[in-house]
């Protein structure tokens, strides 16, 4: 299934997290919470990447849909310039607070503020994992959210499952699915558009029902038909 995997692997990411280096050396739990934000963001269907000052200037923009700036207080000029780069050639920006971005990199207050100019700014002023998730996740072009649902009941608060759907020709559709969490999980597929579908497991050759439990760390590779 190289094709398939090489498929799954080049899709876009159209949520960003911004990473800076300067906040990493300035803040010591910085990694460990940002975590949480990708953790939280990372069981809804859609791969998520990084921008930093380089990707933001070096890559093409528009394979993002939104910057999610969390926790990154501590920020060189020419990161901040990033930023409002993007900003300014029509991008969208979340800030978690007003204090993102506020320093340099020696700690010393920085005047300026992003302007939404020709983009989006949003400032939620929220220190939440829940509620930053869910602006990104409404910021996402629709053409961009998986078009197969995933619902789960593994008997916790939290999700365990991963998805990653990758469109392909004659109303089909592949999806890699794995459970990560410890429980196995009960799961109920859907198409986003309400159409009705047919499941076939790649890997043997069987039908799967649209509701089907998966064993803790089982994985499966879905070809999933509207005809």
């Amino acid at each position: 299934f190289s094709e398939e995997i090489i498929a799954l692997r080049e899709q876009n990411r159209p949520i960003r997290l911004f990473y800076s280096e300067t906040t990493a050396i300035n803040i010591k739990d910085y990694m460990t919470e940002g975590f949480k934000l990708y953790e939280d963001l990372f069981f809804e269907g859609m791969p998520l990447g990084f921008a930093t000052k380089n990707i933001i200037q070096k890559q093409d923009n528009s394979n993002w849909d939104v910057i999610v700036v969390y926790r990154n207080a501590y920020v060189t000029d020419a990161e901040f310039a990033a930023l409002q780069h993007y900003l300014n050639q029509g991008g969208t920006v979340i800030l978690d607070s007003h204090n993102s971005l506020a320093l340099n990199e020696y700690g010393q207050s920085r005047q300026q503020k992003l302007t939404a100019s020709k983009g989006k700014l949003l400032v939620l002023n929220t220190n939440s994992i829940k509620q930053i998730s869910q602006a990104a996740l409404a910021e996402v072009n629709p053409v961009n959210k998986p078009a197969v649902l995933v619902s789960e009941d593994n008997g916790q608060a939290h999700k365990t499952t991963m998805w990653r759907v990758v469109e392909q020709a004659q109303g089909k559709y592949l999806v890699n699915i794995l459970n990560v969490g410890h429980n196995t999980a009960k799961l109920d597929l859907s198409l986003a558009n309400g159409q009705a579908f047919k499941a076939l497991d790649l890997m043997t050759g069987n039908a799967v029902n649209k509701q089907f439990n998966l064993a803790s760390e089982q994985v499966l590779l879905l070809e999933i038909s509207t005809h």
